[in-house]
């Protein structure tokens, strides 16, 4: 059986914002979703995967990466270095869906577990069956990708009725403006993993927050 999980999204645009948030969040959890950004698919970039790995040695959390740029195949080797084992990319820098299957086979063959982010605006409908079977996990963003603290879309909830019609084995990770409004809504819709960002580790409660959202499971 599946188990549900909060995983707190770290979001930082430099080394120093980096550690200080890894600092915070490691007293209480186990897994942290790490968003990374070039600045091609999103207006910003984030701190660069070079400058995490002498810092993930130092604390012992599994991480998992939401690659938000093109080419995402292109940093496999550093998401190796950083121990790695599992990354989401978007369904939308792929105009080629066996573009999009062969780099997914470049993941796999390198250990690493593939999961498919979709964007607010993407239509559910262009999932492939191929797709459903390839693909461990979808994640479906309930913000725009790209920048903290935007207003939750209500249109999610929609997106996991269709995915859920589509499979009942496939993981469904939701990403962005998720808190204790909304988080027992989307666990009842047939979510499994939240990805939360501001409302856990840029709050000022972080480790409370946190906890109020696990109390959901």
């Amino acid at each position: 059986m599946v188990k549900n999980r909060i995983v707190p999204t770290l979001f930082a645009y430099d080394k120093v914002g980096f550690v200080e948030k890894l600092k915070l969040l490691s007293g209480f959890v186990q897994d942290i979703h790490i968003d990374f950004m070039d600045g091609s698919f999103t207006p910003k970039s984030s701190v660069p995967l070079s400058d995490m790995i002498d810092v993930k040695s130092s604390f012992n959390i599994n991480f998992e990466i939401h690659l938000m740029c093109y080419n995402p195949e292109k940093y496999i080797e550093e998401i190796k270095n950083l121990g790695i084992t599992k990354a989401f990319i978007h369904f939308e820098v792929f105009s080629d869906l066996n573009v999009l299957n062969d780099v997914i086979d470049r993941f796999f063959e390198n250990g690493i577990e593939v999961g498919i982010a979709v964007n607010p605006e993407t239509n559910i409908s262009l999932i492939s069956d191929e797709l459903l079977e390839k693909a461990d996990s979808f994640m479906l963003m309930s913000v725009v990708p790209g920048a903290e603290g935007q207003k939750f879309m209500t249109s999610v909830y929609e997106k996991i009725k269709r995915l859920r019609d589509y499979s009942d084995k496939v993981m469904v990770y939701v990403d962005g403006g998720i808190n204790d409004s909304n988080v027992q809504e989307l666990l009842e819709t047939g979510a499994n993993v939240l990805c939360v960002g501001s409302f856990v580790s840029s709050s000022k409660r972080p480790e409370e927050n946190y906890n109020k959202l696990v109390e959901f499971l």
